[in-house]
């Protein structure tokens, strides 16, 4: 049968007290042996003490918790469990409530990055973890020192960044100070300072060194580790980035657009030179400005400017998301008009632009602004048009509808919009830039027609006028162009009647628009005049000169302006 420990123990110290009792009986003095009895029951006391396991206590919360924290940063998740059970029994011993209640935020708050770990089980949650405190959790009677199986070399070499090994390394010191290993803990303290070193982002390394810094300060000035605060102050001050000089002019620009602008330009040209850490470095400043700016128009801008800046640093998603992050401070602005001013200031900048997908972003956005303002205007004009129709004076009342009317008709967008109708539909007709294709080339030809664009009228004519089918609508079309006094149409139009295409020969008609023409210096038309006066009569050329001098007559702004808007019929086709 084994002998169990104790029962040795018990048995030399019976042992022990039989000699001491003979030692005495043959007459040697008996405090000198009472006292070297009690010298070695005293060891053997303190044998029996350190073979007993060490038990959690209520003081053991700071070192279990940044021991905790170590190996979560390093990812060794094997003695997780472990350590946050014997850290939940450190807190649940302590009888001070307000200690108690900042020790379970700061642990919830040191669990919070890794929620999302199953070993954590929740208890990033302070609730939840006050919670499972409050009911008995049970004393491990085979508890294991977790300082014994630290391996430090092997712990920080599993974690991924030099951010992950400075935070590491920091909670694995403090944890070795708060257990008594301070010269252990200073060296890692250490460590954790030159991973810091090596971080790349400025602000990140500032973090890391003030939490250094903030957690050497819990010990005190006059702990050891308090000379480390040289160290860091020495890194900070190495790490500052170098301040270009045109950095330090564009400070001095108070407007914060104009100093928006000047940054993004200056990071547009460090990217093309290369310096892509410094370029980077001024987007960010870019970005603090934009977060002190209120007025929304004003931000809206300067997104737009800084999507552009990170556009030619070669950062196309980063300026994907500024440009949309403008555009969602574009629809919180509450007025149509100063939504429509500030879209205009968004366009003004893509238009520097080559980027087809940032400028597609903008347009559409820019066509539901049009739409509200298109809609809004529509709505003005009807309430305007109601109101002036209770003026009790006639002409007052007809005068301010027909100007009402002219405001609309004589908007500047509709005239650049009827352009570039046009313009596609030249490109389409004559293959620049698209495949050459004749129904899209009269698709837009008619839009700008419709809207009183001449050239676009004469093209659309010029296309109708080949298919017998369309003849009619193409004369109808010459009309309207060669009545707003365009002299290609008008010599079009001419020649048309003179040689009978599409309407009856009418020779006054082809020598009336013929006439209106070369006046105007249309060459076609000063050769084809000599031609055709040779055959008219006396009483032809009467009458021509009848209807030239009429048509000169109603050839007033408003008489053009009433021909543009009416519908193309066939029966327009008058002399």
């Amino acid at each position: 049968m084994k002998i169990n420990i104790k029962t040795k123990l018990a048995i030399t110290i019976g042992c022990l007290a039989c000699i001491i009792t003979l030692i005495t009986i043959n007459g040697t003095p008996a405090k000198e042996t009472v006292d070297e009895a009690n010298t070695i029951k005293a060891k053997v006391d303190a044998k029996d003490s350190n073979s007993k396991p060490t038990l959690i206590s209520e003081n053991d919360a700071d070192k279990l918790r940044h021991l905790l924290a170590a190996y979560l940063y390093s990812d060794h998740l094997d003695m997780v469990d472990s350590i946050l059970k014997s850290n939940m029994r450190s807190l649940s011993l302590i009888s001070d409530e307000a200690r108690k209640r900042d020790l379970i935020i700061q642990m919830a708050t040191t669990l919070k990055p890794f929620k999302e770990t199953k070993e954590i089980n929740g208890m990033d949650d302070p609730v939840r973890l006050a919670i499972s405190l409050s009911t008995n959790i049970e004393e491990d009677k085979n508890p294991i020192d977790h300082f014994k199986h630290i391996k430090t070399e092997s712990l920080l070499l599993k974690a991924d960044s030099f951010n992950k090994k400075s935070i590491a390394a920091k909670h694995l010191g403090m944890s070795m100070i708060y257990n008594d290993m301070v010269n252990e803990g200073k060296n890692l303290i250490e460590q954790s300072l030159l991973h810091t070193s090596k971080v790349e982002d400025y602000k990140e390394k500032l973090k890391l060194l003030d939490e250094i810094s903030n957690a050497i300060s819990t010990f005190g000035e006059s702990h050891p580790l308090s000379a480390l605060n040289l160290q860091i102050q020495f890194i900070k001050e190495q790490s500052k980035p170098t301040v270009h000089p045109a950095v330090v002019l564009v400070e001095k620009i108070n407007d914060p657009l104009e100093k928006i602008n000047a940054l993004s330009n200056f990071a547009a040209s460090l990217a093309n030179a290369g310096d892509s850490e410094l370029a980077n470095s001024t987007l960010q400043k870019i970005t603090t400005i934009i977060e002190s700016i209120k007025e929304i128009d004003a931000q809206v801008n300067a997104l737009t400017l800084l999507s552009i800046a990170q556009l030619k640093c070669s950062l196309p998603k980063e300026s994907e998301v500024t440009l949309n992050n403008a555009i969602s401070s574009l629809e919180k602005i509450e007025s149509t008009g100063d939504k429509a001013i500030a879209l205009g200031k968004i366009i003004e900048t893509v238009l520097l632009t080559d980027n087809d997908s940032t400028k597609s972003l903008v347009l559409d956005h820019a066509i539901k602004v049009t739409n509200e303002i298109q809609q809004k205007g529509n709505l003005i004009l009807k309430d305007s048009l109601s109101l002036a129709s209770t003026l009790d004076d006639k002409e007052k009342r007809l005068s301010t509808i027909n100007a009402i009317s002219m405001a609309f008709e004589n908007s500047k967008s509709k005239t650049d919009l009827a352009n570039q109708n046009f313009k596609l539909g030249s490109q389409y007709h004559n293959g620049v830039e698209f495949s050459k294709n004749i129904n899209l080339a009269t698709e837009w030809y008619k839009k700008a027609a419709l809207l009183g664009h001449t050239k676009a009228q004469l093209c659309l004519a010029l296309i109708l006028i080949k298919d017998s089918q369309t003849q009619s609508e193409a004369i109808s079309w010459l009309n309207k162009c060669a009545n707003q006094g365009d002299a290609e149409g008008q010599a079009s139009l001419g020649m048309l009647y003179a040689l009978g295409k599409g309407v009856e020969v009418n020779l006054v008609a082809a020598h009336k628009w013929i006439t209106l023409a070369a006046d105007q210096g249309n060459e076609q038309a000063v050769q084809a005049l000599n031609q055709l006066s040779n055959k008219l009569s006396e009483d032809q050329k009467v009458a021509s000169s009848e209807l030239i001098k009429e048509w000169k007559g109603k050839n007033t702004p408003e008489a053009k302006k009433a021909a543009s808007k009416e519908t193309p019929k066939p029966s327009d086709a008058k002399a």
